[in-house]
């Protein structure tokens, strides 16, 4: 009848530290620390049956975000994605690992990234966040566009203006 909140850590392979973000996705719960994504047993949250549950997401830096974004295909219709964002780079999580072969992880961008975990919005088109040349937007079909006020034809933006010159861009 009510909501059960619990904190502690993974049972069996507990995680190395305290995560600094979670998601869920496939019915697992995923769990960022520096630039591993662990992610629990299905249905169990708090539970980690196997000691490789992780999935290395590109270089050292770490992990600033996670989200869940629809993502459109033209053979099957919509289908489902987990985001991992760095400060410079987007990551995507599709599949399941109780899937044989199925969880695949690669990336959407190495040059732009989010760097205020707490900005990434879901919207009716994609995932907007504020990276460290303004506000973006992830669109369900994987493309990285800029927000911008559609009158600037093809220069920086007022939207875009403020975080050029920036001396504390996480705030």
């Amino acid at each position: 009848a009510a909501p059960v909140y619990s904190a502690g850590n993974l049972t069996t392979n507990p995680l190395p530290g305290v995560p600094t973000n979670v998601a869920n996705y496939y019915n697992r719960a995923y769990f960022t620390f520096g630039n591993k994504l662990f992610y629990s047993d299905s249905l169990s949250p708090l539970v980690a049956t196997n000691a490789g549950q992780s999935l290395t997401v590109g270089d050292n830096t770490p992990i600033t975000a996670v989200s869940g974004l629809p993502i459109i295909t033209t053979s099957s219709g919509n289908v489902a994605a987990l985001v991992a964002f760095k400060a410079a780079s987007i990551w995507q999580v599709t599949g399941d690992a109780s899937i044989t072969n199925s969880l695949s992880l690669n990336y959407i961008t190495l040059t732009t990234g989010c760097i205020a975990p707490r900005s990434v919005i879901p919207t009716s088109f994609g995932l907007a966040f504020i990276g460290i040349a303004g506000p973006f937007y992830l669109s369900g079909a994987g493309y990285v566009y800029p927000i911008n006020n559609g009158l600037s034809g093809g220069a920086p933006s007022d939207l875009q203006a403020p975080f050029q010159n920036t001396t504390s861009p996480t705030r």
